[in-house]
């Protein structure tokens, strides 16, 4: 049949055929319902200057694919078989061309890696193009366990830069610009307060430790610098033996050791003296010094008493005062050193200068616990 027009007369069983309909005829749209059954559809037309909508009329402005439905919507991307390492792309790209560095933008790939027992395993990996290069940036192992800058990560969150850096890998930032950056660098991992806001542990919402951005640290919720416990340091020093107004004494030995917490700090001292020293009396008194830190200065200004721990005296002639004496090493107000005196034991402990004690081989140890200025 050839008809210049198609009618119900012209069309055998509600069928069109081939031979009815010339290849440049166009129908339209609204007047079929087409059901391709199990039939590909293929199209030589160029769809990218037009709209694909699937379940929906209605276009937007900038999107060429659109999917609409009332409930779930989904996309799959499937392979035919689930095999180790099969992987699954969702491309981003420039052009036409095979995909490649120079052309794609980003990438999301989803690869098998596991199928051991019949249990399907995958992990989920990002790239983007850091300039003609694609590669991996962030990955989700199955386990849950994300790496970014490490494709197999060991913890939960595992964060690699791949060099050290001041700036850190792990920057979190308040609404109100308060950061704190975290890394590692040249010397070896640190928190850096960017702000000068201070640093705190909390424990169930309660403040336990403060950092603060001058220095110190606080305890439970205590915010008063003045009240900051600043430093911790160990250390050596050399204390001195003298004889009031005399240059220092000539030692065998003389050792000292000191710890040091915020501003108090405790000395230990040893001093074996070598020979005798010259010009002493009982009007002149046994001095010590060499101490690492100044004493406090305190108005009206104290003294701080010590211990000694060792000595060895072969006589206390020619002391004033009392035997027999306990020997106390004192710390003057605002100094690094004292005196050593001999407390008799008449009723008002009477102390008395002691420099006539200090003999060839003399040995002897004391400490100090005492505030620093």
């Amino acid at each position: 049949m050839a008809l210049t027009t198609i009618n119900s007369e012209g069309i055998e069983d509600g069928s069109i055929k081939d031979i009815d309909v010339k290849s440049n005829a166009a129908i339209d749209g609204s007047k079929i319902d087409p059901d391709f059954g199990s039939q590909d559809i293929v199209t030589t037309g160029n769809v990218s200057t037009s709209k694909v909508l699937i379940g929906t009329t209605v276009t937007n402005t900038n999107d060429v694919l659109i999917v609409s439905d009332p409930g779930n919507v989904f996309m799959s991307i499937r392979s035919d078989a689930a095999g180790d390492n099969t992987k699954q792309f969702l491309d981003f790209g420039t052009g036409t061309a095979d995909r490649a560095s120079a052309n794609l933008t980003a990438c999301i790939a989803a690869t098998i890696h596991s199928q051991s027992g019949g249990t399907l395993k995958s992990d989920l990996t990002f790239q983007t193009n850091s300039g003609n290069s694609i590669s991996d940036k962030l990955i989700i192992k199955d386990t849950g366990k994300v790496g970014i800058g490490e494709t197999d990560p060991d913890r939960f969150l595992h964060i690699k830069s791949g060099s050290n850096s001041d700036d850190g890998v792990l920057r979190i930032e308040s609404a109100n610009n308060n950061i704190m950056d975290t890394g590692t660098d040249g010397t070896g991992h640190f928190l850096n307060c960017v702000s000068a806001d201070p640093f705190r542990v909390k424990f169930a919402g309660s403040e336990k430790l403060r950092i603060l951005s001058g220095g110190g640290i606080t305890f439970n919720g205590d915010t008063a610098a003045a009240n900051a416990l600043d430093d911790y340091e160990e250390g050596t020093f050399t204390p001195t033996a003298t004889v009031e107004g005399e240059s220092a004494a000539s030692t065998d030995k003389n050792y000292g050791r000191y710890v040091k917490t915020g501003k108090k700090v405790t000395v230990w001292c040893y001093v074996q003296l070598n020979g005798t020293p010259s010009n002493r009396a009982s009007t002149k008194a046994w001095q010590h010094g060499g101490l690492p830190f100044t004493h406090v200065n305190v108005a009206s200004g104290f003294d701080v008493a010590g211990s000694m721990l060792h000595w060895t005296l072969d006589s206390n002639s020619g002391l004033t005062g009392t035997a027999p004496y306990t020997l106390v090493p004192r710390l003057m107000n605002n100094g690094t050193g004292g005196r050593i005196r001999a407390i008799g034991s008449d009723a008002n402990q009477t102390g008395t200068n002691a420099s006539l004690l200090m003999k060839d081989n003399t040995e002897y140890s004391y400490t100090l616990t005492y505030e620093t200025a």
